[in-house]
């Protein structure tokens, strides 16, 4: 029998897809969006400062390419079952890949955006991916499990 001796990690992660109503351009326009210009949240017991944690949020959104939808789709991915399709298939990745972006598209309503396009309305909403983990210390923790996107369509994909 092994008996393991020391730290044992059981740490989740969590990547977020969250719909912007229009693209922000600073720290408080995230803090304003997310968290509706409140100085704290909470989570659990637990208080927690608005301005770091959109300062978190706001440096994922300068490292990233927004309504990067390709990367987007693959989030999807992994919640698609094809039980009546076997891994061995050559149609399983593209079957996979079109139900995915089904998904997504339902998500997005990227209906609307064909709509809005052909009447020649800019539609404003942007598209952000995040990642957030219970390794990224108190404020990752809360920002994975503390339900922060609540006030913007998202749509979190768990890692656990």
């Amino acid at each position: 029998m092994k008996i393991r001796n020391g730290f044992v990690s059981n740490s989740s992660s969590s990547s977020f897809l969250v719909v912007f109503p229009k693209e922000p351009k600073s720290i408080n326009d995230v803090k304003e969006v997310v968290f509706n210009n409140q100085e704290n949240f909470y989570y659990y017991d637990e208080v927690f400062d608005t301005s770091t944690a959109s300062e978190m949020i706001w440096d994922q959104i300068k490292n990233q390419e927004k309504n990067n939808f390709q990367d987007a789709i693959e989030q999807f991915s992994d919640e698609v079952y094809l039980n009546d399709l076997d891994y061995s298939d050559p149609s399983y990745d593209r079957t996979l890949k079109k139900e995915a972006k089904k998904l997504f598209d339902k998500f997005f309503n990227i209906r609307k955006n064909k709509i809005l396009k052909i009447e020649n309305k800019p539609r404003n909403e942007v598209l952000y991916i995040f990642s957030f983990s219970d390794n990224d210390g108190e404020y990752g923790s809360a920002l994975e499990h503390g339900e922060v996107f609540n006030n913007l369509k998202h749509k979190r994909f768990s890692h656990h």
